[in-house]
């Protein structure tokens, strides 16, 4: 009997442990409307001290005039524009996985990182993507700047490949309409610095080895809006 007691004791704090694995921190905000969805509660990010952990399974919501950026633990970066509800996790093999329910986000990285929107399931296998998803009309943009992307939905035999400045734009249940497109290479810095946060931090650099710490605090510069109308003129959407 004891044994079994110590044994679920055991057991127990090792799920503790890995409940409290964070995924990612939120290194920067704009704005009062950010929000963290954790353990069934809503945490106002604005006034906390940066930066923030993110665990697995968490939302992030971000209101009409609100941002964020985030650093994952393998140290790639996501920026999340205005109106956009997401949340984190890890993937077969420890990849970052992000769920968009809406809104805008910009990832930057090295590795590999798994994507849903809908029926909408990607592979990335070096990061640097941008994508978009209208829940309203079901509706699922992809900019890829990186490596290549596997882009699969529910009834497809096959992922399509998304090449480096390639775009696809698709409808959730939808495969047989997509629209795919190049990108102008020489209009990627100006997407860039559209979706681009300025961060200056009060002090030195962010420590991304003391990754769990939350005994920082930092300013942002001045940012710029996602303006994605602009975004899509620019590549010709």
């Amino acid at each position: 009997m004891i044994y079994l007691i110590l044994f679920t004791i055991l057991f127990n704090a090792d799920n503790v442990c890995a409940q409290q694995k964070s995924v990612a921190n939120i290194i920067m905000t704009r704005g009062k409307d950010v929000y963290v969805y954790s353990a069934g509660k809503k945490i106002t990010v604005d006034g906390q001290p940066l930066p923030f952990s993110v665990y697995s399974g968490d939302e992030v919501q971000l209101g009409t005039d609100s941002d964020c950026e985030l650093v994952f633990a393998n140290n790639d970066t996501m920026y999340a524009g205005a109106e956009t509800l997401f949340s984190v996790d890890l993937y077969k093999g420890g990849m970052n996985y992000i769920w968009i329910k809406y809104g805008s986000l910009m990832y930057r990285g090295t590795l590999s990182v798994a994507l849903k929107a809908s029926d909408l399931f990607a592979t990335s296998k070096g990061g640097d993507f941008l994508v978009r998803y209208k829940s309203t009309t079901s509706e699922a943009t992809i900019l890829n700047f990186g490596a290549d992307i596997d882009v699969k939905q529910e009834d497809d035999d096959r992922p399509y490949v998304l090449r480096t400045n390639r775009y696809i734009k698709l409808v959730s249940f939808s495969a047989q309409n997509r629209l795919t497109g190049s990108i102008n290479p020489e209009k990627i810095p100006f997407i860039y610095e559209t979706f681009r946060i300025a961060f200056s931090p009060k002090e030195k650099e962010l420590d991304t080895g003391a990754f769990n710490s939350s005994d920082r605090t930092g300013v942002m510069a001045s940012a710029k809006n996602a303006n994605l109308d602009f975004v899509k003129r620019t590549i010709g959407l």
